[in-house]
């Protein structure tokens, strides 16, 4: 898949706002999506965004251009201009490094959420989006 394209962040949140980040994968068995063994959860993600050994990191952050202009605004300031490099994703997974992996249907779905600075209150606006791909095997 080719990425390319720049973001811009129009998330409604506080500047000091807890970023929290979760990815979970799922399998499609017989019409309905099944949760897997497979997820992520990070309670500070802006802590982190920039981490080299995090999952994310070689499939989104590393490619960010801008980083050294923005590396502590993370997503948690309007406006902010995220300038992508163009790069080719590819992903490839074996049965040592993911374990057995069924062929069919998968989705990532992908929360942020926001909590105010003393971790009290979750805001009323979190991002949620799914990522739809297909396994096989070669």
């Amino acid at each position: 898949m080719a990425i390319e394209g720049n973001l811009t962040v129009v998330w409604n949140i506080q500047p000091g706002d807890r970023i929290e980040l979760t990815i979970q994968l799922l399998y499609m068995d017989r019409g309905t999506w099944q949760p897997t063994v497979f997820s992520i959860n990070t309670k500070d993600f802006c802590k982190i965004m920039y981490d080299k050994r995090q999952f994310w990191y070689k499939f989104w952050t590393k490619h960010i251009t801008n980083v050294d202009d923005i590396k502590d605004r993370c997503l948690t300031v309007p406006g902010t201009y995220i300038i992508m490099e163009t790069y080719l994703l590819v992903l490839v997974a074996s049965a040592q490094s993911t374990g057995p992996l069924r062929e069919g249907r998968y989705k990532t779905r992908i929360i942020y959420r926001a909590f105010d600075p003393l971790n009290f209150k979750e805001r009323t606006n979190p991002i949620c989006f799914e990522v739809r791909g297909e396994v096989f095997k070669l």
